[in-house]
């Protein structure tokens, strides 16, 4: 594997910064990352929300349909494509298993209908393709989308959001590009060496429409990243069926191509920058503030302890107004959808009670026998109720969703805040500058709320008198009918109540694992400051020949991860890169 100039300077920031002695806080993560560098294997990530067209896209880019597709989600893992000397499926449980299966199996390891909930216990699936030898070390994959009705596949790509060195980011022109699009790219974009927007189903509109929604999607884009990325119109659905070249797909390849290529690993290096640099410079505070604290008075530092004592209190009562705003703002979501649910409600049992009259007439001209026609009765009627609810249900939660992920960030914010607040003001004390880098930190734990699928199961069979169906027929029919109206209310009653429920309770879940992550990000954050403080307090106790010689070797430290940190910074920004590959 060459490496590239920057890759080969980041490495060598990167081992003298491993080779400093303990405590090193992000001793890990650069470790991960250097073994990236060296590695050379760049992540080409297709992502987007549900339904954009993110597997037809890849499989538009391989030329042939090896991922399932569908009209509803269908991905619910991550799934690799990379070279291979023989087709072949490898399938990686999380008990550390692996099993071998043929392509024509994938959808049921890979989707939503063949492993519901990710039933089977998969980690990942690796497909190997001998076509795609030209790609190199790079290795495509294809995400499940968020916002879908399936939570665990929102938890699946937010595990993954970490590790993307470059992305296909995947919008539409119907629906158009939206604020869980943009809140997703702008995640995304914060830590990737790359990012390429693809407005897929471009031929569904017309030539001025496309030209419309272009610039719709142009202006979300740079609303949500305060820069401009490349986006390319396509239909990965009109490439992948033949019926004409589509152009846009054939930027897509060259943009991908150009990654195998060579300038993968730019962009690679790019993406390791990004990731890293806002943990050296938290590193690199650490140190100056252990250094300056060493040439303070032993007085000096039980002033500076009590002073971050204070400050963990004063930053304790700020979590507990974050935590209180938040818990507001989430009981306010839910209020909503009572207010809601008043509104909805009564033309809702109108409308099914006029269908439900309706079906009663048409089953009855079928001249089916009354315990027939009480059963399809039955089934019509809950057909009815779930059509009914459904386009609410998804309405609802997709407000809910959107309004929890609003309070989520503004936390996040407010708390990443108070972080710096800590480590400016312990830089102000000791006279030593706080070592920033401005990248969005992302928020990695799957606490973000969304769909679980379809309703809540409710059994919405009434009790039906035995003997209505001994009664004549057109009685018995005409005194079923008006049972199953009289019931309605009640009965969507019990089906909000239970949606409502099902909501609170994936809130209230959701919230709690949010605020706990908040608290400790504080805590690990003044432990960090206090220890530093303390490393100091012990230098004092040094004699002149001790103090001088670990004071230089503070120095070394502090200059080493001084000059990492100018690295990722000097490699972090971004390139303006062409479409134009090569051929394949």
């Amino acid at each position: 594997m060459i490496q590239s100039r920057t890759s080969s300077d980041l490495i060598t920031h990167f081992d003298r910064v491993l080779a400093l002695p303990d405590p090193l806080a992000v001793r890990y993560e650069i470790q991960q990352e250097r073994q990236k560098l060296l590695r050379g294997k760049l992540n080409a990530v297709v992502v987007g929300r549900f339904k954009r067209g993110k597997s037809t896209l890849l499989n538009a880019l391989v030329g042939r349909p090896i991922l399932p597709m569908g009209v509803v989600p269908v991905t619910a893992l991550v799934t690799l494509l990379r070279p291979g000397e023989r087709e072949a499926a490898h399938v990686e449980f999380v008990d550390g298993q692996s099993r071998e299966i043929p392509l024509e199996r994938l959808a049921e390891y890979v989707s939503e209908a063949g492993n519901p909930e990710n039933r089977k216990g998969i980690e990942r699936v690796v497909v190997e393709l001998p076509d795609l030898a030209k790609l190199g070390s790079l290795v495509l994959a294809d995400t499940p989308g968020s916002g879908s009705v399936f939570r665990h596949n929102t938890a699946a790509l937010e595990r993954w959001l970490g590790h993307i060195d470059a992305a296909v980011f995947v919008v539409s022109t119907d629906p158009p590009m939206g604020e869980g699009d943009c809140e997703l790219l702008a995640e995304v974009a914060a830590t990737a060496g790359d990012v390429l927007v693809a407005l897929n189903k471009s031929d569904r509109l017309r030539p001025e429409e496309l030209e419309a929604s272009l610039l719709y999607t142009r202006d979300a884009v740079e609303q949500a990243l305060g820069t401009t990325v490349q986006i390319v119109p396509c239909s990965a659905r009109r490439s992948l069926e033949g019926e004409i070249p589509d152009p846009g797909v054939e930027k897509v390849a060259n943009w991908v191509r150009a990654l195998a290529a060579g300038r993968g690993q730019q962009v690679l290096a790019r993406a390791v920058a990004r990731r890293t640099a806002r943990a050296l410079g938290r590193e690199a505070t650490l140190v100056d503030v252990e250094r300056a604290a060493a040439r303070r008075s032993v007085s000096q530092l039980e002033e500076a302890l009590e002073d971050l004592e204070s400050v963990r209190r004063e930053m304790g009562d700020r979590v507990h107004e974050v935590a209180a705003a938040f818990d507001s703002g989430c009981k306010n979501l839910l209020s909503e959808f009572d207010d809601a649910v008043r509104r909805w409600q009564e033309p809702l049992v109108e409308g099914i009670g006029s269908e439900l009259r309706q079906a009663s007439l048409k089953i009855t001209e079928s001249r089916v026998g009354m315990l027939r026609f009480t059963q399809d009765l039955e089934a019509t009627r809950d057909a009815i109720v779930t059509k009914a609810l459904e386009p609410f249900q998804k309405e609802r939660e997709e407000r809910v969703i959107k309004g929890f992920s609003q309070l989520t960030e503004r936390a996040l914010h407010r708390v990443n805040e108070l972080v710096d607040g800590a480590f400016e003001r312990a830089a102000r004390r000791f006279g030593v500058e706080m070592r920033r880098f401005d990248v969005s930190e992302g928020f990695e734990m799957a606490s973000r709320l969304e769909y679980r699928v379809g309703l809540p199961k409710v059994n919405l069979d009434y009790i039906i008198e035995g003997f209505f169906l001994f009664f004549p027929p057109p009685l018995g029919r005409r005194l079923v009918t008006r049972r199953h109206e009289r019931q309605l209310a009640e009965a969507l009653g019990r089906q909000l109540g239970l949606i409502r429920g099902d909501l609170q309770e994936r809130v209230t879940e959701s919230a709690f694992s949010f605020k706990g992550e908040l608290g400790r990000r504080i805590e690990d954050a003044l432990e960090q400051l206090r220890s530093a403080v303390e490393r100091g307090r012990i230098l004092t106790s040094l004699d002149r020949a001790q103090l001088a010689e670990r004071l230089a070797a503070l120095d070394d430290r502090s200059r080493l991860l001084q000059d990492a940190l100018a690295a990722c910074t000097r490699h972090a920004a971004p390139e303006v890169s062409s479409l134009e590959g090569s051929q394949p």
